[in-house]
């Protein structure tokens, strides 16, 4: 039952209220309804309940009060004028539309939960990795599980168009290339996205990294495989962005975090002989960098920058060790539900390997801090990569794929290894 108050809140037009309580102090909805078509001045109120029905704040008040209405609205259209008919069936149109839109995305979301829940064999002990890792068959029968699952489209999925659109206006909109915003289970906030190729492009990336408050940034990307606008650490670019309010981006501070002990060489220099001197360049290292966003003399935040240098596209990560000292880096900085934006060249590859590594290393240290101990600890990687691929579909999957994450976890059955991740060893 609506009282008055209740009625006159949800339809403020002029004496609608009084129309559809009749005499009475409180009313059902479907009798409100019915009220409304037995008024003689009808003709006039019905547009005002349908301006006011669609200003409802609550989405499942606004279905109900639209789904009675259309009840009693076909039975008695014949008495009605054509424009009271045009507008009725305007308003209904748009309501089923939306009715189907939620009724096929929870249909869908439906589907994506039972065919995860598939994945849940994909639960390995973390000692058993090893073993795991090598069986192609079992690998590429969970790849072809997370290919269906996150082929089943569902139309919420936050990108950087929607977002930029939401914070700045459609000015913005075409101006970044498509990216992926998701906040996963566990409590991890991640945006993958391809390389910004230009100036634009790059002022809007950082724009949309500060408005989500994003702590940390990885770049996986080559500044060769892009072009010099793609390195976003540099002064060069840097000085160059052009942010909303007067914002201003430079960095304060360059330190290495890991350097490997083989170079890596593009796939076109594998086969060439270079002198001593040309290798040092290429040995693969994770620098990070300290950038500081300021309007004026004030620090309005700070960003944290990693970059792995010399992993090349089309490539295997050339020391996975790296990856490791990274994530131990970061997870010092910040906390998972802080914000990480992650990009290589396309934003498919070397980003969804990296996603779906942190993601797993947060299990174990979840783990950890619930009393596991080591000997019990376990690992799925396929649950991770599918809540990235759901985020982000483009992201690559394979058995090959699985079986690189799988051997990359197996490094956390060395004790020192698992303490220097989780802070604790038992």
């Amino acid at each position: 039952m609506k009282s008055i108050n209740e009625i006159a809140k949800y339809f403020p037009s002029e004496g609608l209220a009084t129309v559809l309580l009749g005499n009475k102090e409180k009313v059902k909805k479907e009798d409100a309804i019915q009220n409304l078509f037995r008024s003689k001045e009808r003709e006039k109120y019905i547009p005002c309940f349908l301006d006011d029905v669609v200003k409802i704040p609550k989405e499942h008040d606004q279905d109900k009060y639209i789904m009675l209405f259309q009840g009693i609205f076909e039975g008695t259209r014949k008495e009605l004028s054509a424009d009271t008919c045009t507008k009725c069936d305007a308003v209904i149109t748009k309501f089923m539309q939306r009715a189907k839109q939620k009724s096929e995305e929870q249909t869908a979301l439906r589907e994506k939960l039972n065919i995860s829940n598939e994945l849940e064999k994909a639960e390995f002990p973390l000692q058993e990795l090893a073993k795991t890792s090598k069986d192609l068959l079992v690998l590429d029968s969970f790849a072809s599980v997370i290919e269906k699952a996150t082929q089943i489209k569902i139309p919420t999925v936050s990108n950087s168009s929607t977002l930029l659109e939401n914070l700045f206006g459609r000015n913005r909109k075409s101006l970044f290339p498509k990216a992926s915003e998701m906040h996963l289970p566990g409590g991890q906030h991640f945006i993958l996205t391809s390389c910004p190729t230009t100036i634009q492009e790059a002022s809007a990336y950082f724009d949309m990294l500060i408005a989500s408050r994003v702590r940390t940034s990885i770049s996986l990307h080559q500044v060769g495989e892009v072009g010099p606008e793609s390195a976003l650490w540099t002064p060069a670019v840097l000085n160059k962005l052009q942010l909303r309010d007067g914002l201003k981006i430079s960095c304060i501070d360059e330190k290495e975090v890991a350097r490997g002990s083989v170079p890596s060489f593009p796939p076109a220099m594998q086969e060439m002989k270079l002198a001593k001197d040309d290798e040092k360049y290429w040995y693969p290292r994770v620098v990070e960098r300290t950038l500081v966003v300021k309007q004026g003399d004030e620090t309005k935040a700070t960003i944290t920058h990693f970059h792995y240098e010399n992993w090349h596209d089309y490539t295997h990560c050339p020391d996975e060790s790296l990856i490791e000292q990274l994530i131990i880096r970061k997870n010092e900085i910040a906390k998972p539900e802080e914000g990480c934006a992650i990009n290589c060249k396309a934003g498919i590859g070397r980003t969804g390997f990296v996603a779906t590594a942190i993601l797993s290393t947060d299990n174990l240290r979840a783990q950890m801090a619930n009393g596991k101990t080591s000997d019990a600890l376990t690992c799925n990687i396929a649950k991770p990569l599918f809540n990235v691929r759901c985020g982000r579909p483009s992201v690559c999957v394979s058995g090959e794929r699985l079986g690189r994450l799988s051997r990359f976890m197996n490094r956390y059955n060395d004790s020192n290894k698992l303490k220097a991740l989780t802070g604790v060893y038992k």
